[in-house]
């Protein structure tokens, strides 16, 4: 099995990275290194790109022949994404739309999307489930 993971020098792809490799999965990381670091990736890979390169994410997945994307590439800061808006929808949205709409093109039909607690808002029920309703309070 070979994986792209988006946002794999960060925090929580770079571990991802990890458990892989232990387990013999194949990886290559796509990360522009704007919040991540690259001596965080111990394992595979690491092409320093962005997501939203529609020329780049060609070429890798032309030669790489992915059998899933872990996509961990999304910008999470609050703050931030109430400050930068356009930022964030750019990064979370337009250019994950380049990701997916690339993937389908190549048959990728497996994609682990990681997200934020934060979607749901202020929550109602603990532990949250994914059926609880999404009612964010920032963007």
């Amino acid at each position: 099995m070979k994986a792209l993971i988006t946002g794999g020098a960060g925090y929580i792809g770079s571990h991802c990275n990890r458990y892989f490799a232990e387990r013999g999965v194949e990886t290559v990381i796509l990360d522009d290194l704007s919040c991540g670091n690259a001596k965080s990736v111990v394992a595979g890979r690491l092409v320093q790109g962005d997501i939203g390169d529609k020329k780049l994410l060609d070429e890798l997945f032309k030669t790489e022949k992915f059998d899933v994307i872990i996509h961990f590439a999304a910008f999470a800061n609050i703050p931030e994404s109430i400050s930068k808006p356009a930022l964030y929808y750019d990064n979370n949205v337009l250019k994950m739309k380049t990701l997916l709409d690339t993937a389908l093109e190549y048959d990728i039909k497996n994609v682990v999307f990681s997200s934020s607690a934060a979607t749901y808002g202020e929550t109602q029920i603990v532990p949250v489930l994914e059926s609880h309703p999404q009612i964010p309070i920032n963007p």
